[in-house]
């Protein structure tokens, strides 16, 4: 459902970039007005209709399912929020400055989050005041704190049925602990905190200023997790209905039962997301690389040729491109027929002999052609 929300507010996004092209300004206003509009739509119907983001509160948490949790209108507020850091970042580090390429990224060699020995980039020292960054970085994890635990005393009562709600005859859920304002809240805020939080320790950690949070997201041991994480994603709602599809008798409530319950879930998604990388993405993913790299790289020297058409160094250059497409067609069979040891990321086997070794997809890298990073 999430994939074909992405997809509607891709569809629009030429919109704003229209907007944006002819007064940033008016595009902030536009993209703050909208989240506005949503996040207080999300709330009052949320009050009205007595919906609730906490999960045991049965009947409520249903309605919310169905009728607000998934719908894009009240998604977009995430999706404008990351158009603003965006927006942001590029007033203040236009393309082609120290910190930004020439295509409006970030530049991974001068802004890769993680802690670094000197606070230089691009030969200067960063613009972001290590006092503000630290105040910055402490909002950011405060509110992501609060989304993750701001409802942990909603879930101290008995849960609900499918069919009870909270504040019912029978109280059970949040029903003890909040009302139905405090449920529209949780409902409609969470998920804009959440995205403000997120954009504010990028903003930090784009910049080199994240310290220890920016040196723990950035550690290789989560480079596994990244590369299956979508699969994961796509994976999970099938396992889990699967699961819940053969059970034979109630389930019953304990906070044990609940983590084991988690644990199986997440391993079982964790081992289809590895049979589905090693058999799809990664193999899919390098034979993509694999054509459509050479080929606009053929297709760059081609275009010289034709510029320069008069130049005494023309056989030279045809010489250089031959023997630069025969390496590259040689690294691209070689990655082909290692896709299934490439895929595992961080983790390496050595050969019997000690010579072997499979590594991650950043340790390779095409002749002539940009370093690929694993994402």
């Amino acid at each position: 459902w999430y994939l074909a929300n992405d997809m509607q507010f891709y569809l629009l996004t030429p919109l704003f970039l229209a907007a944006y092209r002819r007064s940033v300004k008016w595009t902030v206003a536009l993209c703050a007005f909208i989240i506005t509009v949503s996040t207080t739509a999300a709330f009052l119907v949320a009050k009205s209709e007595h919906w609730s983001a906490a999960d045991l509160d049965g009947a409520a948490v249903g309605a919310y399912d169905r009728e607000g949790y998934i719908m894009p209108y009240f998604r977009i507020p995430a999706y404008l929020i990351g158009m603003l850091l965006a927006i942001t970042w590029l007033s203040i580090h236009p393309p082609g400055s120290k910190r930004t390429n020439t295509i409006g990224q970030a530049d991974p060699n001068a802004v890769v989050p993680g802690m670094r020995k000197t606070a230089v980039v691009g030969g200067a020292e960063v613009d972001l005041d290590p006092f503000m960054a630290s105040m910055l970085e402490t909002i950011a994890l405060l509110l992501l704190l609060l989304c993750v635990f701001g409802g942990v005393d909603a879930d101290q009562a008995r849960p609900c049925s499918y069919m009870m709600w909270p504040q019912g005859p029978i109280l059970c859920g949040s029903g003890p602990e909040w009302d139905t304002t405090e449920r529209a809240t949780y409902a409609s805020f969470t998920k804009p905190a959440w995205c403000v939080g997120l954009g504010l320790l990028c903003w930090v950690a784009f910049q080199a200023k994240a310290g220890i949070v920016g040196w723990f997201l950035n550690h290789d041991a989560w480079v596994v997790p990244a590369r299956l994480s979508f699969g994961m994603y796509l994976l999970h709602p099938i396992i889990i209905n699967v699961w819940f599809q053969k059970q034979t008798q109630f389930f019953r409530w304990s906070a044990v039962d609940f983590m084991l319950r988690f644990f199986g879930v997440f391993m079982g998604t964790f081992v289809a997301a590895v049979a589905v990388n090693l058999a799809i993405e990664s193999p899919f993913c390098l034979l993509t690389r694999g054509m459509l790299m050479p080929g606009s790289k053929k297709g760059r020297a081609l275009s010289d040729r034709k510029v320069n058409d008069g130049d005494n160094d023309e056989e030279e250059e045809e010489e250089e491109e031959d023997e630069e497409d025969e390496m590259i067609r040689q690294h691209r069979t070689t990655m082909l027929f290692g896709a299934a040891a490439k895929t595992i990321g961080s983790m390496r086997k050595r050969g019997e002999d000690g010579d072997l070794q499979y590594g991650s997809m950043e340790s390779y890298e095409a002749p002539g052609t940009m370093k690929m990073v694993a994402p």
